[in-house]
């Protein structure tokens, strides 16, 4: 559309249309028919697309039209005519370019079945992506989806925001609720999905008794609480669901092991057991916390069970000490025992498993006695 500069003799000045000057006798511009009856057409297309007859008396009808035409979004929606996971459309007008923010709806043809590209009106097939930024999962597009999607000119990607009947997460949140005492969870208006997480509550320790200058008295913190959470949707949730908060554990008294922690639930459908309490064990003396102490140094295995030695002996004294300690085995003929094992493991250059010392199952026997190994050492 312009003015009618191809037509000579109409009086157009500087390109424009002027009104007649009696008093300086220059005349007034002409509209030719060709371009007045041209421009009314243009109009009437656009009043007939929206579905309104023409009427001379009203001049609302263009506005109205116009409007018409922006919210049932003709220009933006098309069928695709692409394959599964590649899916096209063509639009009227055509996309000649695309400009970030640019939004399209297509009705998918196919459902997909990983991850799958979009392309309009031919140009190259971009990657389409799910809010969460990540390749589409299979079925997150079903065969007759009306999808929404966004061009992100930061991703060179199209998202989608949104696909009727298929898998894809779309929406927005909504509200995030806390709670640190037991109540019921009322969903807020317009939920369709829920992440729920839920924490036990944390066991209690156990109370230490007073301890003589010879003693030792030691307690432990109880265990944290479980950790659970869940993936739910409005129609699983329903109308509300209680929630219980599991209290802490209560710490034990002297010389008592403390109390577990509470179990924490959303309803019956999630729910995250409590942490298990501290136990008081007894007062020790110097002598047996060292040995014991000296005994937790080297691996704790099952019976009969094996763990590979490093390279080089680890707090060799230490072992050595809980085995007179304990009273087990001679404690020179197994340093010899174990000092072998070592070095012929250096000069194989490979692993070779002993048994832990403090795990050593080998029978008492005199100093004359050949000392037996309960398991052959490989």
């Amino acid at each position: 559309m312009d003015y009618p500069k191809s037509v000579p003799g109409i009086g157009l000045v500087n390109g424009k249309f002027v009104n007649e000057d009696v008093v300086g006798g220059l005349p007034g511009s002409l509209i030719p028919a060709t371009w007045g009856n041209g421009i009314t057409d243009e109009l009437l297309n656009v009043v007939k697309s929206a579905g309104l007859e023409p009427s001379e008396n009203d001049v609302t009808q263009l506005l109205l039209a116009i409007k018409r035409i922006s919210q049932s979004g003709e220009d933006k929606h098309a069928a695709d005519i692409g394959a599964a996971n590649l899916y096209m459309a063509n639009y009227v007008p055509a996309i000649s370019a695309l400009k970030d923010g640019l939004t399209l709806r297509f009705t998918a043809g196919n459902a997909n079945t990983g991850a799958s590209t979009f392309a309009p009106n031919g140009l190259l097939p971009k990657p389409l992506l799910s809010l969460a930024l990540s390749a589409l999962r299979p079925a997150e597009i079903v065969g007759g989806s009306v999808c929404s999607v966004v061009y992100s000119a930061a991703r060179d990607s199209w998202l989608l925001v949104y696909a009727s009947g298929g898998n894809a997460t779309s929406g927005r949140l909504l509200n995030v609720k806390t709670f640190t005492a037991s109540g019921v969870y009322v969903p807020t208006a317009g939920m369709k999905n829920v992440l729920v997480k839920v924490v036990g509550g944390g066991g209690g320790s156990a109370g230490v008794s007073p301890a003589t200058s010879t003693q030792y008295g030691v307690s432990g913190g109880g265990a944290s609480g479980s950790y659970a959470e869940a993936w739910l949707d409005a129609k699983t949730i329903g109308i509300s669901q209680v929630i219980t908060v599991g209290i802490s554990g209560a710490a034990g008294a002297i010389a008592s092991s403390g109390a577990s922690g509470g179990t924490s639930s959303f309803g019956s459908l999630v729910s995250a057991p409590g942490g298990g309490a501290s136990p008081w064990i007894d007062l020790v003396s110097p002598g047996v916390m060292a040995c014991i102490s000296a005994v937790h140094q080297a691996p704790s295995l099952p019976e009969g069970t094996s763990s590979t030695v490093p390279a080089r002996p680890v707090r060799r004294a230490s072992r050595l000490q809980a085995l007179r300690s304990l009273d087990m085995v001679p404690a020179r003929r197994w340093a010899q025992e174990e000092r072998a094992t070592v070095s012929a493991a250096r000069r194989a250059s490979e692993p070779v498993t002993v048994l832990a010392a403090a795990e050593l199952p080998m029978p008492r026997t005199s100093r004359d006695d050949p000392v037996q190994p309960a398991l052959p050492v490989s």
